[in-house]
């Protein structure tokens, strides 16, 4: 069974209307219609003898541990609010579509971290509309929020906070 599908056409160009910026978001050009904040494992951006002790040296168990808070708090994220995966398609990957998920199992599943050390273009995106937020799953156990206004950031902190984690801006 798929873990989603996709949205009707009439759900696509809505999401479009909320989130025209996609593009600049995956291409990592930012814009200044959104407030970015980062949700980690760690409370403080890591120095580079740090994140070699916490990140190339990681043992399994604490990559683990890391991935399972990060796993929860995704999956509250989205079952607390409307959300979309996001997927980049066409040849040159310059189209953006939205899918929904099929069921709570497949949600799970596809939001299950990959292993640090590979690429974000392998990761999931979700879009959040009521939150009117982007969440991206990022490397070396630090995902990104990308809103538009910051009315929301305390529901997300405070989220963060029930799973371990930490927000920093």
């Amino acid at each position: 069974m798929r873990n989603f599908k996709n949205t009707t056409k009439i759900k696509q160009n809505q999401l479009n209307e909320v989130f025209p910026e996609m593009m600049d978001l995956f291409s990592w050009e930012g814009t200044d219609a959104y407030t970015k904040v980062s949700v980690c494992t760690f409370d403080h951006w890591l120095t580079q003898e740090e994140a070699i002790k916490e990140i190339d040296d990681v043992s399994h168990h604490r990559e683990k541990e890391h991935n399972k808070k990060l796993h929860e708090f995704s999956v509250a994220l989205a079952e607390n609010t409307e959300c979309y995966l996001v997927k980049l398609i066409g040849k040159k990957k310059k189209r953006v579509t939205y899918r929904e998920f099929t069921s709570e199992v497949g949600l799970r599943k596809q939001l299950v971290p990959e292993l640090h050390y590979i690429a974000d273009s392998c990761r999931f995106v979700l879009v959040l509309p009521k939150l009117k937020g982007v969440y991206f799953e990022g490397s070396d156990f630090t995902h990104h929020f990308y809103f538009k206004g910051n009315e929301d950031i305390q529901k997300i902190s405070d989220l963060a906070k029930k799973h371990g984690l930490h927000i920093i801006k």
